[in-house]
């Protein structure tokens, strides 16, 4: 069995950059074992966490808009930047740290100073806040 880590760029096993001829690696990477991101949901119609009125499909046409591309596009942009897909699993993240610094902050009444001290107390709090998150990205 073969499995890759990190990232690998696309062809990979066909660049001729190893002591091995890329027949050889495309021989070897036949049938391989690989795992990677999944950056948009495939479930279009799920409704958001963070955005009770947009669902997957809306959130993904409407990041793109707003890159000024079309769905899909990842080419560089007018501005001299390449979207990077990253980009919603960034979005993941800080709904998922503002929904639990609500939970801290709001509904379970810890001081910020004790977030901000790092006490062991916090730090417990905001374990227990993560993983019991239900979280639709």
């Amino acid at each position: 069995v073969y499995m890759p880590f990190g990232w690998l760029p696309a062809g990979w096993w066909a660049v001729d950059e190893t002591e091995c001829t890329p027949t050889q690696m495309t021989q070897m990477a036949t049938g391989f074992i690989s795992a990677n991101a999944l950056m948009f949901r495939n479930d279009d119609q799920q409704v958001l966490s963070c955005s009770a009125s947009m669902t997957a499909a809306e959130f993904r046409a409407e990041w793109f808009a707003r890159q000024g591309a079309s769905p899909g596009d990842l080419g560089m942009r007018p501005e001299g930047y390449a979207l990077a897909l990253e980009a919603a699993t960034t979005a993941d993240a800080v709904c998922m740290y503002a929904q639990a610094l609500h939970e801290l902050l709001i509904v379970r009444g810890i001081p910020l100073a004790s977030l901000a001290a790092r006490t062991v107390e916090a730090y417990a709090a905001m374990q227990d806040v993560l993983s019991t998150t239900d979280f639709e990205s």
